[in-house]
């Protein structure tokens, strides 16, 4: 599903493979086996001043059996901005078993630095509002 058709809700705070094109190559490249990938998984995460926006854990490949995902890389922090893909298939992963978000653990951890209050984040989930957000 794309962006445009979900909203922000269904990449907040999930896990999603997006297929690499070629303009996001570069955010990809110091990560474990960036040049065989065809895709890259995300964690989103509100940014206040840009909005929704991805962080990169890492390479992947789409396989017949769904998803192989390489080691992150965690020495850096490479993000894409939502409006970047859009337009593009994403493919959404619930990590029922917590098996993604322990094995990018550090990565995640960063990102509570962009935690906000409950009473914000209430108002995340009140969709009448969502004529109403930047």
């Amino acid at each position: 599903m794309k962006y445009k058709e979900t909203g922000f809700r269904a990449f907040y705070r999930h896990f999603t493979a997006i297929p690499l094109k070629e303009k996001l190559k570069a955010a990809l490249k110091d990560f474990p086996e960036a040049e065989t990938a065809d895709c890259i998984l995300t964690y989103g995460y509100m940014d206040r001043d840009a909005g929704l926006t991805l962080e990169i854990l890492a390479a992947g490949k789409e396989t017949g059996d769904g998803y192989r995902f390489a080691d992150g890389n965690d020495s850096i922090s490479s993000r894409i901005r939502i409006g970047e893909v859009a337009e593009d298939d994403a493919a959404f992963f619930k990590d029922d078993d917590g098996s993604l978000g322990e094995k990018f653990a550090k990565k995640l951890a960063a990102l509570h630095a962009y935690d906000v209050s409950e009473e914000i984040e209430k108002t995340r989930d009140m969709a009448f509002l969502d004529g109403s957000r930047d």
